[in-house]
């Protein structure tokens, strides 16, 4: 063989697959849009999980509502966590003193009955601190039986001063 021919069979051998620069430029399109795509995901998804959460906790806050008017009307006042769970108006994953449930954390407060004031409770539902980045919800909520509808804050606990949840 030629000494020609030699110089280009080696310089075949060198050159690079037309493969491996197609794999190349694809990973260097594909990179850039798994990122755009994640950017744009992760935020909507986020906000998806804060909404579900803040609904969830306006559902538990009824039902604690309900379940609280049905243990007084049965024992002339208001239970404690652990009470309405044991006559099985509550579920259990609310035991405790301060339960959380779907990312929020509800504390009840009971007023004892006197002759001067009825029966009172108040319940307040807190987002969790995220673990990783982000709130496990944006707004704060409170109820009690002496005010008229749920109540809501967007930077601190609620309580019964605050606007009317709309």
């Amino acid at each position: 063989m030629s000494e020609a021919a030699q110089a280009t069979d080696e310089r075949r051998k060198k050159k690079r697959p037309t493969w491996v620069i197609i794999l190349v430029i694809g990973l260097l399109l594909l990179i850039p849009m798994t990122a755009l795509l994640l950017g744009i995901a992760v935020p909507v998804y986020r906000n998806k999980i804060i909404n579900s959460n803040e609904t969830s906790a306006l559902q538990t806050i009824r039902s604690i509502a309900v379940a609280q008017e049905n243990f007084l009307a049965a024992n002339g006042r208001y239970g404690t966590f652990d009470e309405l769970i044991s006559v099985g108006a509550l579920d259990a994953r609310l035991s405790g003193n301060a339960p959380v449930s779907n990312g929020y954390v509800f504390t009840m407060t009971l007023a004892t009955p006197d002759v001067n004031q009825p029966s009172v409770f108040s319940i307040n539902a807190d987002p969790q601190p995220g673990e990783y980045f982000s709130p496990t919800g944006l707004r704060h909520f409170y109820f009690a039986s002496n005010v008229s509808g749920i109540r809501v804050n967007d930077e601190r606990p609620a309580n019964a001063t605050d606007r009317p949840r709309t």
